[in-house]
């Protein structure tokens, strides 16, 4: 969490006027402008002022309900902090001075609804050009039902200029182009990485994986759905030797609790996180390698982002959906602070990969000489 002494003047000024509004609030922002930081940051703020307001805190992830709370202070850990499914069918019969809602355009209609009649005031965070999900609230349904003041964050913190010049070929209508470059740490690297088989592409990502995950830094392994989810952590278990996990539940139900303790138990460390299950405080204490959905990496960044199987022939969502499909890539490659990794099988790369500016590319060729299953591979191969 970005500490309020470094906010920029229009983040600071966003700050103070929602800490003496009135009504309903919405922060909005490009990717990277710091909508979540000013919506955590006005969460403690109230707390301060008003130490005996009832809150809570509202989102749409597990993954990004688990970072929200760790950014807690220590004496608002009581809080409530919940998946708005959670709201749904916990809360509904209650009521609270204040709700704070992050990723605000991937919520349901209904819930838009539910949220703003249990409270005094409801503050938002969000962007609609990031919705990755249909049927969801509208621009117009926000205004509508909540009346809110607008709040627009219009500098990029942690976007390089390099990564907000790639990431605009993937959705031209975030309008990248028109935000302001805030004082960025360091430059992303982006590399794209070729390999000859899939094997080699899962161990060469594995790898580098285990290499960049530092403890407190850990490495975030992305794609578009869970059958490729389990399929990288099948490969993985067999690279290393043991048995693949369990994805099921007592009940039959999807879930990779099972999953989890069998990768701790032998040793290894990769992690499932979303959909209640990982803990990003488990990075804190060791190194880590995180592998989750575009869907649940909503609102998170990490230093290393890997995005594994851009094949030509991918659905990221499904097929005809274009627009979800551009909107989904483009949230997974702007999770990255440093190093982006991106990789594919095969002659060609995915349409979204194939149309991004060249020059902006470390191309990477993986091939069976210099990746091994020894961990000693070299990446300065080059097409």
């Amino acid at each position: 969490m970005v500490p309020q002494n470094r906010l920029d003047s229009e983040q600071r000024a966003v700050l103070d006027k929602l800490l003496i509004g009135k009504g309903s609030e919405w922060i909005r922002g490009f990717a990277g402008s710091g909508k979540s930081v000013i919506l955590m940051h006005s969460l403690r703020e109230t707390l301060i002022k008003k130490p005996g307001a009832s809150v809570c805190v509202v989102t749409f992830t597990h993954a990004l309900k688990d970072m929200l709370a760790t950014g807690l202070p220590a004496n608002a850990r009581h809080l409530p902090v919940m998946t708005y499914h959670e709201f749904r069918s916990e809360h509904k019969n209650g009521f609270f001075d204040f709700i704070f809602v992050d990723e605000v355009q991937d919520l349901e209609p209904d819930v838009l609804v539910l949220l703003e009649s249990k409270c005094t005031r409801l503050i938002m965070a969000g962007d609609e050009k990031q919705s990755i999900y249909e049927g969801r609230v509208s621009p117009n349904d926000i205004e509508r039902q909540t009346a809110p003041t607008k709040h627009n964050l219009t500098i990029v913190h942690r976007l390089s200029e390099k990564l907000r010049k790639l990431v605009e070929s993937i959705l031209p209508s975030a309008s990248l182009s028109t935000a302001r470059q805030g004082n960025t740490n360091a430059e992303v690297k982006i590399s794209l990485a070729k390999a000859t088989n899939k094997q080699s592409e899962y161990r060469w990502i594995w790898n580098h994986a285990q290499k960049y995950a530092q403890v407190g830094d850990p490495v975030c392994i992305l794609l578009p759905k869970h059958r490729l989810v389990q399929d990288f952590i099948d490969f993985v278990c067999a690279e290393e030797g043991i048995s693949r996990p369990d994805y099921k539940d007592e009940r039959g139900r999807q879930s990779y609790e099972a999953c989890n303790e069998h990768l701790m138990e032998n040793g290894l460390i990769l992690r499932y996180l979303g959909n209640s299950h990982g803990s990003l405080e488990e990075s804190d204490q060791e190194s880590i390698v995180y592998v989750m959905t575009y869907h649940s990496s909503k609102g998170l960044d990490f230093e290393t982002v890997m995005l594994p199987g851009m094949d030509s022939g991918l659905s990221i969502f499904r097929r005809n959906s274009e627009n979800l499909e551009r909107t989904l890539f483009y949230v997974a490659s702007t999770r990255s602070r440093r190093n982006l990794f991106i990789s594919y099988t095969g002659d060609n790369p995915h349409p979204f990969v194939a149309a991004m500016p060249k020059k902006l590319i470390h191309n990477i060729a993986i091939s069976d000489q210099n990746v091994s299953s020894s961990g000693s591979d070299s990446d300065d191969d080059c097409y």
